[in-house]
């Protein structure tokens, strides 16, 4: 270690010569600095030129600074004012270039402090202004429509109609779209598939929804034809499941991710679980499907992974980390019944969990 400092502080006849070059050439740039005074005489007349243009700045500076506080004010809205009212409010050039910057990307003044957000405006002049700041009241939010339907055929009744019952322009595109896009309403069932339309919306509609005699199904015939369609729960695609009444393009793709992530249905029931179906819409076409128990795909306690099995809907965290501690740590499952004794594995959790696991 000392070999190594020795080496680093000591230097060859070439360094020393260098070394002493340099603070030479530091000591004479400091003699120069210090006797500048004495080698060179200031000019009087520059100097007079100098402190001419010093008075001169600080004077218009005085002027600018006079004109600024003394501007005659005026009352404006500054979200339509002209660059000449902003410069007879005594804006600056390049302040205006910023305010019309500030406007063309979007922005807008709500109130008059608003203001404030310009940062190349003067503090002073913006409290000078702010009493001349004339803003439109915001506008209040325009009330919640309320729904009110008279009778009405779905096939026919206009835009204007739907409108004045209460609905909303996206509920009404939808209605107006469902029946020249897709296909007439055929039924009650039917009223439910638009976009943007909730079960509460169409409950309200439905007893004022007027069917021609033409349209009325024999409801012996109707029940027979709806019988005849059938649809296997855990082996069917999304357009199989669009023949269902009440199911559209948006509730049959989540059926579909609700049953990849369960592995299968073992009930109607659980169609319940799926976001935003509800028990009257499930009415409508509980007749029409079937489920196939067997097609469940299970998963391995001991073989799936801790991602795998917490993917399931009815895994939650601390139930997966017991299972996966047990078996881990004491043994493998011997059968799906060992999980009755995992902590927080109950009966109600195990009945449901038993139908998607194996061992």
């Amino acid at each position: 270690m000392l070999k190594g400092l020795k080496e680093i502080l000591t230097y060859n006849r070439k360094q020393r010569n260098g070394l002493l070059v340099l603070l030479g050439l530091i000591v004479l740039i400091q003699f120069f600095i210090f006797f500048d005074d004495f080698f060179f005489q200031e000019d009087p007349a520059e100097r007079a030129v100098f402190e001419a243009a010093v008075t001169e700045h600080k004077r218009q500076d005085s002027i600018n600074r006079y004109q600024s506080s003394h501007t005659p004010l005026f009352y404006f809205n500054p979200n339509k004012a002209t660059d000449s009212v902003w410069l007879q409010l005594g804006l600056k050039d390049y302040q205006l270039a910023v305010v019309k910057k500030y406007v063309a990307k979007g922005g807008h003044f709500y109130k008059s402090t608003d203001l404030a957000k310009i940062t190349v405006f003067d503090s002073a002049w913006v409290q000078r202004i702010l009493p001349y700041v004339q803003l439109p009241n915001p506008q209040k939010k325009p009330k919640k429509r309320e729904l009110r339907f008279t009778q009405f055929n779905p096939n026919t009744v206009s835009k204007a109609e739907l409108k004045a019952f209460g609905l909303s322009s996206k509920q009404v595109n939808s209605f107006i779209g469902f029946r020249t896009k897709v296909r007439p309403f055929k039924n009650e069932a039917d009223l439910y598939k638009p976009y943007n339309f909730d079960s509460s919306v169409v409950a309200k509609m439905l007893p004022h929804a007027q069917w021609p005699q033409a349209e009325i199904r024999d409801p012996i015939k109707t029940t027979v034809q709806r019988a005849a369609i059938m649809v296997e729960l855990n082996g069917s695609d999304s357009i199989a499941l669009l023949k269902l009444s009440g199911i559209g393009p948006v509730f049959a793709s989540r059926i579909l991710k609700y049953r990849n992530r369960l592995g299968g249905f073992v009930s109607s029931e659980q169609l319940l679980e799926v976001y935003g179906l509800d028990a009257n819409r499930l009415e409508s076409f509980k007749d029409q499907i079937s489920i196939n128990a067997q097609a469940i795909n299970k998963l391995n306690v001991n073989t799936a992974t801790f991602k795998e099995l917490l993917y399931h809907p009815y895994l939650e965290y601390k139930v997966v980390k017991n299972m996966v501690e047990f078996r881990e740590q004491m043994r493998p499952f011997k059968s799906v019944d060992e999980l009755q004794n995992i902590e927080l594995i109950d009966a109600v959790l195990f009945a449901k969990i038993a139908n998607y696991l194996k061992t």
